[in-house]
């Protein structure tokens, strides 16, 4: 298992938790000659600025038929147009947020042909929830860890699968 990441410090903390040094590297580079059947892009492909042409790149450490896991915030939820300017996912690190169509549209472009979507769950507290609205107020909330409830707040996945690979 590797992991990519642009932020030493994000590294740093996949390593603290048990990842080898020099697993978890800052660019795709760093990957030599690897080759992988799976991709998890997990809240993460929003911030990338120039998605396409990472992922046009990221085929070349592709074996044929390999896939990509997909969770992202989704530009066309409910959640977007009831919060407005509250929606969580409006962080200064995210480039873009895409639609379902806009989505399928970059894979396309990247070579990259979907096999399905689905509504991602994620467990949190509702304080962590809380924490998420208060995000650009600058208001810092603790967060226990008790009780957790199932979450959505506007995001989407979905598995692609690599038309080509170099």
């Amino acid at each position: 298992m590797r992991g990519l990441d642009v932020a030493e410090e994000s590294r740093q903390y996949a390593v603290d938790r048990g990842f080898q040094p020099g697993t978890a590297v800052q660019s795709l580079g760093e990957l030599a000659d690897a080759k992988f059947d799976l991709v998890a892009f997990f809240d993460a492909l929003e911030h990338i600025p120039e998605p396409e042409e990472f992922l046009k790149e990221l085929s070349r450490y592709l074996n044929p038929g390999a896939k990509l896991l997909v969770v992202i915030p989704r530009a066309d939820t409910a959640s977007r147009k009831i919060l407005g300017k509250l929606w969580p996912h409006y962080l200064a690190d995210h480039w873009v947020h895409f639609s379902r169509q806009g989505l399928a549209a970059l894979m396309d472009r990247a070579g990259f042909a979907p096999e399905r979507y689905f509504f991602p769950v994620k467990w949190i507290t509702p304080f962590t929830m809380a924490t998420h609205l208060f995000l650009h107020s600058g208001v810092e909330i603790p967060v226990p860890s008790r009780p957790m409830i199932p979450f959505n707040f506007g995001e989407d996945g979905a598995v692609f699968v690599a038309k080509r690979c170099f």
